[in-house]
């Protein structure tokens, strides 16, 4: 804040300012307030400001320097963590964790809603549930300026008479816990017959179940997934352990190399446009871990020669619901990838890596009412996959969630410019038809998708 200039000749002031250090001032403001307030990212370091009153000759008078630095507002909100869901025993204690909880600085309060009335405070409170039953908790954070999260989670609490425990320790090769470790408890035969758990801030997570034979995978950031086998016997808690070797999923590497004028003609490269002077070749390697998803097992045997049916039992029914439309369907003419739908993909900051991410991760297709952006569905087609159309009301989808969806003849569809792409959806006993659409595509975009992807349609013979 600064004194009013009362000069009837008076114009306007100009703030100036330096960092300590810096040998000259900066004109970092221009009015004719008498206020001004400068919105620094630096607390630490000290500013020097000196204010400027000019008339309307252009004469001017200049203050004394002062001295300070920025005061830290925070208005960062800390974030609340907590696993999905959480497995206890009835009269038996429960530990909470919150220290996987964020704040920009330092969380001050965690506060603790047991969701059966009861209530805490602290990073790593106890509590027990007197009865079976589920039970949804809250837990929420707080930073010295104020600021809050709160998240919830389900915590399943068991009989105590049927079921037993699995205190599970997910560890490095040094013994030491992982925290968050991502657990899944198989509950059955399908691919989505699973339970999903997390691991606390020291790597443990208790597995409540009635007897029985459990198979339990790990996976964390930076680790190679692990798996083992455990027999679980009711009213009786045993400790188990997984270990995860470090490593990568997948990795990869790129090289890039400037084509020559020579070597551009070869391609078809348009010289005419000065914008295709310097064009450069990608060469981009994947390597993945042994066997790393499960969702790959099918198009793995097809590769192999192999019949799909026999490595992945479930595809059986729909393979027979199939062939009582398309008997022919399966003998070396068929594929299997996955598929996403959403109303209007493809806007946000991860929309470049959005295709790539799918691909790597067995994606052929994605079904939309539209595309949010063009640069997205371009995406899709120089990662080979058909980005389809479907018209009508999201909220009255043909298909459902994890259904299996059959394309017969795509790949004349595609050949031949069809306007309108037939789908079923599979049912247990018969198939739902729709109609798609693949929107508008050039004969270029066609021949990307028949070749699997851009790297390929460009790949020299």
């Amino acid at each position: 804040d600064y004194t009013q200039n009362t000069e009837e000749d008076f114009l306007h002031y100009q703030i100036y300012r330096k960092k300590y250090g810096e040998e000259d001032y900066t004109c970092i403001q221009e009015s004719t307030e008498t206020s001004f307030v400068d919105e620094l990212e630096d607390t630490k370091s000290v500013y020097y400001y000196k204010i400027r009153a000019y008339d309307i000759y252009g004469n001017y008078s200049e203050s004394n320097i002062e001295a300070n630095h920025a005061s830290f507002i925070d208005d960062i909100a800390p974030v609340a963590m907590l696993p999905e869901t959480i497995d206890g025993m009835e009269g038996e204690g429960i530990t909470f964790d919150g220290v996987l909880s964020t704040d920009n600085i330092r969380i001050g309060r965690y506060e603790w809603d047991f969701g059966d009335g009861t209530t805490a405070v602290g990073v790593r409170p106890e509590h027990v549930y007197e009865e079976e039953g589920n039970y949804t908790v809250s837990l929420t954070v707080s930073d010295a300026a104020g600021n809050k999260d709160t998240a919830t989670t389900t915590v399943s609490v068991g009989n105590k008479t049927k079921n037993g425990t699995i205190k599970l320790q997910v560890t490095n090769k040094s013994g030491v816990g992982i925290p968050g470790a991502y657990v899944y408890v198989k509950t059955g035969d399908g691919d989505n017959d699973f339970k999903k758990l997390n691991c606390d801030s020291r790597g443990y997570v208790d597995i409540v179940g009635e007897a029985g034979y459990y198979e339990i995978s790990a996976f964390a950031g930076g680790y190679l997934p692990g798996d083992s086998h455990f027999q679980l016997y009711a009213n009786e808690k045993m400790p188990c352990n997984i270990t995860l070797d470090r490593g990568e999923l997948v990795t990869g590497t790129m090289t890039s190399k400037r084509l020559s004028i020579e070597e551009m003609i070869a391609k078809g490269v348009n010289l005419s446009d000065p914008g295709n002077y310097h064009t450069y070749e990608f060469q981009i390697t994947l390597r993945f871990a042994e066997s790393p998803y499960a969702i790959p097992i099918a198009t793995t045997a097809v590769m192999d020669g192999k019949c799909p049916v026999e490595v992945k039992p479930e595809l059986k029914p729909v393979m027979e619901v199939i062939h009582k439309t398309y008997p022919e369907a399966g003998k070396g003419n068929i594929g299997f990838g996955s598929v996403i739908f959403a109303v209007k993909p493809g806007d946000g900051s991860a929309r470049e890596q959005a295709a790539s991410c799918q691909k790597v991760l067995g994606g052929w297709a994605n079904i939309a009412n539209e595309y949010a952006t063009k640069r997205y569905r371009s995406n899709l087609i120089n990662w080979g996959m058909l980005p389809f159309i479907l018209d009508g009301d999201d909220k009255q989808l043909p298909f459902k969630n994890l259904d299996y969806l059959f394309f017969p003849d795509i790949k004349k569809a595609v050949e031949e410019k069809a306007d309108h792409i037939k789908a079923y959806a599979v049912g247990e006993s018969e198939m739902r038809e729709f109609e798609l659409s693949l929107g508008e595509l050039t004969d270029e975009e066609r021949q990307i998708i028949l070749k699997g992807c851009l790297i390929n349609y460009n790949r020299v013979s």
